[in-house]
């Protein structure tokens, strides 16, 4: 399955599968890139398969923002926007949302 460019990004694809359970976003950020994700409707969960970075708003409120490190799985509340920037070593995400019926 290929997927398409996720709306209003530059490092994220949509893979969209033709069921009506979930959809899933990959990005993968070089090192000191940055993915800025509006809020989507529904909550999502994401998984850092590859990397390091910092996570900032959703589920990153706290000052400081949340440090994504792999096997890190992140809650994401509905409508709620974040950003992710990687470390040093890049980062690679999975977020998987469900699709609006």
């Amino acid at each position: 399955m290929s997927g398409t460019a996720y709306p209003n990004t530059q490092h994220s694809i949509l893979y969209d599968p033709p069921i009506d359970e979930f959809s899933v976003i990959l990005t993968r950020l070089k090192a000191g890139e940055e993915e800025r994700f509006a809020g989507i409707h529904g909550p999502s969960i994401f998984i850092v398969t590859e990397g390091e970075g910092q996570v900032v708003g959703g589920v990153g409120k706290r000052e400081g923002g949340g440090q994504l490190v792999p096997g890190g799985v992140w809650f994401v509340g509905a409508g709620e926007g974040l950003t992710l920037t990687a470390g040093k070593s890049g980062l690679v995400v999975y977020r998987a949302f469900a699709v609006p019926v």
